[in-house]
């Protein structure tokens, strides 16, 4: 929810130890989010943006389970996720990562999450 009398929001984001960044913004978008259980018990955030046309019940629908499940799984088996927020965001294109942001596409038709 806007905070009242507030015309314009500033945003500001911050990634350290990363030697790429890459956001996303859209009036459209769905955004998701659900806390990652971590084995060091960390704050860490599993957050989806897709617009509303990608949600269906086997797809975008259920991408922040998919993340959170990808990290914990991920987590416990090689070494621990190091940034605070894991994203998915629905785009125009396959797939592409940089440091907490993954790019996948809003078009997809199923996602499998190894279950």
């Amino acid at each position: 929810m806007r905070p009242a009398g507030k015309e314009n929001l500033t945003w500001h984001f911050k990634m350290e130890n990363s030697r790429d960044v890459s956001w996303a913004c859209s009036n459209s978008f769905i955004w998701d989010a659900a806390r990652i259980n971590l084995p060091g018990s960390r704050p860490c955030l599993a957050m989806s943006v897709y617009p509303d046309e990608s949600f269906t019940d086997t797809t975008w629908g259920r991408a922040t389970e998919y993340v959170k499940a990808t990290i914990e799984i991920n987590s416990k088996l090689w070494y621990e996720y190091p940034y605070p927020v894991a994203v998915n965001v629905a785009g125009v294109v396959g797939g592409m990562e940089y440091p907490g942001i993954v790019f996948c596409d809003c078009k997809a038709k199923r996602m499998n999450c190894g279950k």
